[in-house]
């Protein structure tokens, strides 16, 4: 009975996403979900969203950071995308007497916008299939590193035959889709210099915190706003303070209209990975062992971060960045494991599987070739078991800042005395933010989890000589920490001005490094690649048979931090018998704050602009089907003119599961809508610097009205 119930909700699950489930190419909307866009709402020309001979969408969406979205919203290079997206550059400018997270920022000229090191944009030119060249030689019978090596050689030839990447200003690359069958170019300008225009205070920007992190309903004001410059005749270059503001191909325009419930709606942005094609066997070893591995790690690390940060407000500063980062991490993974569980959707993979299966026995296609395809990937992950576990919480060791900067100096200590006198020296600024306390608890709790949870066979010889058992480990952290050199800036000084740097090598954590690193190069890297290999190949001739078996169904490829468009309608959802509606409001906002917490507290300024029931009725976020995944964030949402209606930067906890798989009944992305944006910055930051540039570019009109 349960197999059948499972199996009617497979076929209802999927009938209903086929409209709106999908991360797709914009160059091949045509040819995929364009018409079905246009039933749904979309009012555009195709040519609008995607051109490569005229200004579209495209050019002024932008890769933010290189793991990001943002989009251009002026003639002058101003780019909005999300706060927390832009939180390290933020955090980077501040500093106990002057805490722009605290505080806030709001330039007032160009003089006074923020130069940011290391932040750039990377801007599509265009994008080309080039399978058939890539794939020249490369024959269906070959072994997968046969094949990767002449696919490596074919992409060379190609490039250096266009001549590409020169400079760092023009970037060509080429990546694959639907699983290596088909491979594309992307041609990219990329701008590094980008100064910061304008933050809200955390209290905005990251309303709710890590509490409300994946959860709906929010009131979080998500968004940052940057300035792309450019040299004097428009083109990409490093920070110069004779820079001018960048004038792009095409910048958006702002939506006046709220958005009403039902409304089509489609998003941007540059998703950075989504596992949608894995069969369930991949799917079980996801779920029940490397989330689980992840969750358990990455919660000892937090866990240690908050309690140092609690008392120390320097701390509080310096790690919050790193917390952030895992509190979203964690939150996520814990998402997608209880979704998947709660909608058994490993069961529905199965389903799917034994359809296809049934599928291929009454099919002309190339049974031999397709039969053994599950036997094979179940074969797979049994053997990728062991190898698998043993990386994780390898991984969990290299997340240690002390192992983590060893790492760094040993590749330097063996190179000729005055290089790595050089070297050693830039990574110096390294101690800035080493908490020797904070990282030696980190440093307890990674090798004792290693030690616990690693077959002894991956277990490096050192460990029996300095921590034979979970309790020793301690003791030895203490010792090592007070007298390692790398554990010490003024040591590490001292060590480079008596010229004494082989000393390093013998330094206790470049011994525990080398041991940990030749146990992995031995008996653990060297099984990972050839497992990859295999899967690889599995999932490329599964893509390949369900292309052939199903040619009526449109398949999108997973997301590889290149351009996609996804859309849906704003729409609330149903979860545990309690409906969520698709809006959310200011005066929402006021009401939650009444709960006391931290993470609810709202500014004064805010809270008096609200008095007397004024601006309580102004929309703040809203919540949407469209498909999003890891990497969307900062991703422009769109309504069926082409305006900007909002900013995506969330996803609800039940929709934390779609880089897996995707349920339109319950996934929602999230968005801070546009117009809450504009109250901030005319409202609360009152910037008219700002706004008279968005009212300018609007055809002069008043956005906020």
């Amino acid at each position: 009975m349960k197999r059948f119930i499972i199996f009617i909700y497979f076929i209802v699950f999927f009938a209903k996403i086929y409209a709106v489930e999908g991360l797709w190419v914009p160059k091949y909307l045509k040819q995929t979900c364009y018409n079905d866009m246009l039933k749904q709402g979309l009012l555009l020309p195709e040519d609008s969203i995607y051109s490569e001979n005229h200004a579209s969408l495209k050019d002024a969406v932008v890769s933010f950071g290189g793991g990001a979205t943002g989009v251009i919203v002026s003639e002058n290079g101003l780019l909005l995308t999300n706060h927390h997206c832009g939180y390290r550059y933020i955090q980077n400018h501040s500093s106990i007497n002057n805490n722009l997270l605290e505080n806030g920022f709001w330039a007032q000229s160009q003089t006074q916008e923020l130069p940011n090191d290391g932040l750039f944009v990377k801007i599509l030119v265009k994008m080309e299939d080039v399978t058939d060249s890539i794939l020249n030689g490369v024959s269906s019978d070959s072994s997968e590193s046969i094949r990767a090596n002449k696919i490596k050689q074919n992409v060379a030839n190609y490039l250096n035959t266009l001549g590409c990447n020169k400079d760092k200003f023009h970037e060509c690359v080429i990546k694959p889709l639907y699983e290596g069958n088909k491979y594309f170019i992307y041609y990219y300008d990329i701008y590094y210099d980008v100064r910061l225009v304008g933050a809200p205070p955390m209290s905005i920007g990251k309303y709710g915190g890590e509490l409300d992190d994946w959860m709906w309903p929010r009131y979080t004001g998500d968004f940052s706003i940057f300035r792309i410059y450019a040299n004097k005749e428009n083109q990409p270059t490093d920070y110069s303070i004779n820079n001018i503001p960048f004038h792009p191909k095409k910048y958006v325009l702002i939506s006046k209209e709220g958005l009403e419930d039902g409304a089509f709606v489609f998003i941007m942005g540059y998703p950075g990975s989504s596992y949608h094609n894995v069969t369930s066997y991949d799917m079980d070893m996801m779920v029940n062992t490397t989330y689980l591995q992840r969750i358990s790690l990455y919660t000892k690390q937090r866990d240690i971060l908050q309690r140092y940060m609690h008392n120390d407000a320097q701390l509080s500063i310096d790690l919050s960045s790193r917390l952030a980062g895992l509190n979203n991490t964690l939150k996520q993974l814990l998402g997608v494991v209880d979704g998947i569980n709660r909608i058994h959707g490993i069961e529905m993979k199965k389903v799917k599987e034994r359809e296809f299966m049934e599928k291929l026995s009454h099919s002309n296609t190339n049974k031999q070739k397709y039969a053994s395809l599950m036997n094979n990937f179940e074969q797979c992950e049994k053997d990728a078991h062991q190898y698998i576990t043993a990386f994780e919480y390898w991984k969990g060791i290299q997340s240690i800042a002390l192992i983590n900067q060893a790492n760094k100096i040993n590749s330097i200590v063996n190179e000729s005395t005055n290089t790595a006198i050089k070297e050693l020296l830039k990574i110096s600024n390294f101690y800035q933010t080493f908490y020797p306390e904070v990282d030696k608890d980190i440093f307890v709790e990674m090798f004792s989890t290693y030690l616990e949870n690693v077959p002894k066979e991956f277990h490096p010889q050192l460990f029996d000589k300095y921590f034979p058992c979970s309790d020793s480990i301690r003791p030895f952290a203490e010792k090592l920490y007070k007298s390692s050199v790398i554990a010490s800036k003024s040591r590490l000084e001292n060590i480079i001005a008596n010229d004494s740097i082989n000393q390093l090598k013998n330094d206790e954590v470049i011994l525990i490094i080398n041991d940990l690193n030749n146990t992995f190069n031995q008996k653990i890297w060297p099984f990972l690649p050839v497992i990859s290999s295999k899967l690889d190949s599995l999932n490329r001739l599964y893509t390949k048979a369900i292309s052939q078996l199903y040619p009526e169904r449109e398949i999108y490829p997973d997301a590889n931090q290149t351009l996609r468009i996804s859309y849906g309608k704003k729409e609330g959802y149903l979860s545990n018998n309690m409906y969520y509606p698709s809006t959310t409001y200011l005066k929402g906002m006021i009401e939650k704050m009444k709960i006391g917490l931290p993470e609810y507290s709202i500014p004064e300024k805010l809270i008096q602009l609200c008095q007397n029931n004024k601006y309580l009725s102004l929309p703040v976020c809203f919540i949407t089907t469209a498909h999003t995944s890891s990497g969307s964030s900062g991703s422009p949402v769109f309504n069926g003119r082409g305006k900007l209606v909002g900013l995506n930067f969330d996803r609800n906890w039940e929709g934390t599961m779609s880089d897996i798989l995707y349920d339109v009944n319950i996934c929602r992305n999230i968005a801070v809508d546009i117009h809450y944006i504009l109250f901030i910055i005319d409202k609360f930051a009152e910037n008219n610097y700002i706004l008279n540039e968005l009212n300018s570019a609007n055809n002069g009109k008043n956005i906020t009205k």
